[in-house]
């Protein structure tokens, strides 16, 4: 594989729970389409969830998932089109949701 070329793919979604299940599904696709395998595109596929279900829970907007690929790191990122920043919440343990920021840090 040709590692000095960047490759990068960008999908829209509108802000729909459905949007968190067709970006997985696009990504795996991708990854694996880049040679991609196991555990990394298990970690980035993750990563990106927790990312696009964010978006739609929170900033109920149109969103953006652009992901790239040098030959050796991923980058993932999701734009929303809210004017609010996303907030890391404390953990708690006992709390049923919202770990994915944490998740994400981690």
């Amino acid at each position: 594989m040709d590692s000095t070329r960047t490759r990068r793919v960008r999908w829209v979604y509108p802000p729909i729970l459905a949007a968190t299940t067709e970006a997985r599904r696009r990504l795996i696709g991708q990854l694996r389409a880049w040679g991609i395998a196991g555990q990394g595109v298990e970690s980035v596929v993750l990563v990106a969830h927790e990312l696009v279900t964010n978006a739609v829970e929170h900033a109920r907007t149109g969103l953006e998932l652009k992901v790239s690929f040098d030959g050796a790191d991923v980058v993932v990122e999701v734009h929303d089109q809210s004017p609010r920043e996303p907030r890391l919440q404390p953990f708690n343990p006992s709390a049923a949701r919202g770990r994915g920021l944490q998740m994400v840090a981690a």
